[in-house]
């Protein structure tokens, strides 16, 4: 099945939903870099261990562009304890994997 910005962000959600990282496991290469608004950079491991924690949930998904190679877009995220946000993402990916998610999160 192709990667595409909608299958990444809707395993995302399901991982945050299920708290099973199979989902988003399955898309995320070993050498997989998550990098926060405030420019921390986590693993995959150290991804797995949030993603999983069943704090978050994300929707209202909006791709602004994907290639063969990136992918932007914005969804919302929820989390308990915080306001209402939006987050914009670039991803890069290859091989139907994806190598790279930066974030950048706004508050309402």
């Amino acid at each position: 099945m192709t990667l595409t910005a909608k299958r990444a962000l809707e395993a995302w959600d399901k991982t945050f939903e299920t708290q099973d990282f199979s989902h988003l496991g399955a898309i995320l290469s070993d050498s997989f870099n998550f990098i926060e608004s405030n420019g921390h950079s986590q693993e995959k491991s150290e991804t797995q261990e949030w993603a999983t924690a069943g704090i978050i949930r994300i929707g209202d998904f909006q791709i602004i562009r994907e290639t063969e190679s990136y992918m932007v877009g914005t969804h919302s995220a929820s989390e308990e304890g915080k306001g209402p946000s939006t987050v914009m993402f670039y991803a890069e990916h290859s091989n139907g994997l994806i190598t790279y998610w930066k974030t950048c999160r706004s508050f309402a």
